[in-house]
This record gives C-alpha cells, sequence and structure tokens, in this order.
C-alpha cells in the first residue's frame, strides 16, 4: 500500500515524494510522507481465502479495515531572488489545495500484496488529506548562501481492507464430552 500511496501522490501533484525514515532528503521541491500508526476495525465473518486441492486445509482470513494515518509535509528549498521561492511556494500550495482540499476521498489503486507474511492487503484503498498548517519559510542559515525552505503542513490518512491469515490444520481427532452422561466420545478422521 505504501508503494501505492506514493505513485498516486506523484501522480496528483506531479512533485517526487519521499517516506520517513530517510537518510537523504532531496534538494529539490518534494513530499514528504511520515507515518503515524494504523488503526485496525474488525469486519465481518471469518472468510476461506483458499482451499488446498484435494485436501480439507483452508487459509481462512479475519477482515479488518485499516486506517494509516500520517503527515504529508510539501518541502521547497531555495533562495528568492526575483521573489522565485516564494512563486513557486504559491504554485506548489494552490496545486494541492486544488487536488486534496475538495473533502472528497481519492482512489488509490494497488494490488493485493502481503504486508507482512500473515497479513494481506486487499487492492485499492481511499485517501483523504486535510491542511493542518499553512505554509511558513524558514531561514536555512547556510553559509554564504541565502537559503529558505517552504513547508506546509497535512494530515492523511488510507483506508484499506486487510485480511489476518491462518492455515486451519485438518483435524485429526475430537473429543466430545456429553454433559448429561459424562461419557466422552472420540471422533478421528480415519488416518
Amino acid at each position: 500500500m505504501l508503494t501505492a500511496l506514493v505513485e498516486t501522490l506523484e501522480k496528483l501533484t506531479g512533485i517526487e515524494v519521499i517516506v520517513e525514515p530517510t537518510n537523504v532528503e532531496p534538494d529539490r521541491p518534494h513530499l514528504k510522507v511520515v507515518p503515524k500508526g494504523i488503526k485496525l476495525q474488525r469486519e465481518g465473518k471469518p472468510v476461506v481465502v483458499d482451499q488446498k486441492d484435494g485436501e480439507k486445509t483452508a487459509i481462512t482470513g479475519i477482515p479488518y479495515r485499516a486506517t494509516w494515518d500520517f503527515e504529508l509535509y510539501l518541502h521547497l528549498k531555495g533562495g528568492n531572488t526575483n521573489n522565485t521561492l516564494v512563486g513557486k511556494a504559491i504554485e506548489a500550495s494552490i496545486l494541492l489545495a486544488e487536488r486534496f482540499e475538495n473533502g472528497k476521498p481519492i482512489k488509490v489503486e494497488s494490488e493485493r500484496e502481503f504486508l507482512v507474511p500473515s497479513i494481506m492487503a486487499l487492492p485499492g484503498g481511499l485517501l483523504q488529506l486535510r491542511k493542518v498548517q499553512n505554509g511558513k519559510f524558514y531561514n536555512l542559515e547556510e553559509e554564504k548562501h541565502n537559503l529558505f525552505l517552504y513547508e506546509e503542513v497535512w494530515e492523511g490518512s488510507l483506508t484499506f481492507a486487510v485480511l489476518r491469515l491462518w492455515e486451519v490444520p485438518k483435524v485429526q481427532e475430537i473429543t466430545a464430552k456429553d454433559k448429561t452422561t459424562g461419557r466422552e466420545v472420540e471422533v478421528s478422521n480415519g488416518e
């Protein structure tokens, strides 16, 4: 889902996207995704995802709705000769406002993927963003250069479906106890 989020943001804005944590922050304009956490809410009953041919063993999944919260930073660096940085900041700010401030969720196209071996994200997701801090200029105070940073802060969430998977083992034997008589009955699968 992370790759799908990055691709969606880049497609909508035409601005490079990086994800924290990272060792390198580019000098060129970019959007920085900073993950905050994932909330899970159980949805529905367990489902059979896959049944192995000729066997009674099944892969079962419990469906959840995952909401991944993150912060999104717009970063522009440079000098401001002839107000070039101010102009770029206004242009980028208008672009983000046009794409994200309409309140409508944005569809994120993705494939089915395993986030970890036992958690599978299902195709598709919905992205929502809202601005939480208007843009600010910061003086970077680098030697011999009068460079500035423009930063805007947005909050986002990506909602998508996941399945927690496990393999249901073949039953070898079941022992049942009759509550009235106390008698135990064993049932085996005949192997």
